[in-house]
C-alpha cells in the first residue's frame, strides 16, 4: 500500500524562508503553498560576516556569530520600529530560551548555500500548483527592501505580495497583520480547486 502524504502550507521567516525555499523546490510534491516572510537566500541578503562563515573552522565561526551577537554594533543595526525582538534581544537572553541558538545559527549559516539560491527561488514560478505569499519589512535593515523586488520576479506570477512599514522581525512586531495577511492567503480558493 502506497500513503500519499497531505500537502502542507510551508511557512519560512528570514533563514527559516531560505530553507522553505529549499524545501518545496526538492520537494514540490508535498507543499500546497508557501509563506515567506523577509526570506534570505537572494545575492546580497547576507552580512559579510555570514559570507565569510563557510571558510572558517566551526569553533571559529562560533566564536564569530558569539561575539557579532553580543556587539552593540551588531545588535542595533538590528533595532527596527522602536521594538525589541529576537534579533535584538541580549544573547544571555536568547541563549537562556535555548542554548544551541548560536551553534545552530552557525551550522545553518555555514553550510546551506544562501548566497546562491537564486536557481532555487526562479524554479519554484515553475510549479504552477505553488501559490507563494511573500511579505517585507519596509523598514528591514537585516534583509533590506529592495531585495523583494528580484524575490518577486524569481517567484513569478502566482506570488502575492505584502509590504509592511516594518523592520525584520514582522511576526513579533506586527503580529495581527500577518495573521490577517495569513488568513486571507490561505483561505482563497485555488485556482485548481474551480
Amino acid at each position: 500500500v502506497e500513503i500519499t502524504p497531505p500537502k502542507v502550507t510551508l511557512v519560512g521567516v528570514s533563514l527559516g524562508g531560505a530553507v522553505a525555499v529549499g524545501f518545496a523546490g526538492r520537494y514540490p510534491t508535498l507543499v500546497n503553498r508557501l509563506v515567506l516572510i523577509s526570506p534570505l537566500g537572494l545575492p546580497g541578503s547576507m552580512p559579510a560576516l555570514a559570507k565569510c562563515l563557510p571558510s572558517l573552522p566551526f569553533p571559529l565561526a562560533l566564536a564569530a556569530v558569539r561575539l557579532y551577537s553580543t556587539s552593540h554594533n551588531g545588535l542595533k543595526e538590528h533595532l527596527q520600529d522602536g521594538h525589541k525582538d529576537s534579533t535584538t534581544q541580549q544573547p544571555s537572553e536568547v541563549t537562556d530560551q535555548n542554548p544551541a541558538t548560536h551553534t545552530s545559527l552557525t551550522s545553518t549559516l555555514c553550510h546551506f548555500p544562501l548566497e546562491s539560491m537564486t536557481a532555487q527561488y526562479k524554479a519554484l514560478s515553475s510549479i504552477t500548483s505553488l501559490k507563494t505569499l511573500l511579505m517585507w519589512g519596509k523598514n528591514d535593515a537585516a534583509n533590506p527592501f529592495h531585495l523583494s523586488a528580484p524575490a518577486r520576479l524569481l517567484l513569478g506570477k502566482q506570488c502575492q505580495f505584502i509590504s509592511l512599514d516594518a523592520g525584520h522581525a514582522i511576526p513579533v512586531t506586527h503580529p495581527e497583520k500577518v495573521v490577517a495577511g495569513l488568513v486571507s492567503f490561505l483561505t482563497e480558493p485555488k485556482e485548481d480547486q474551480f
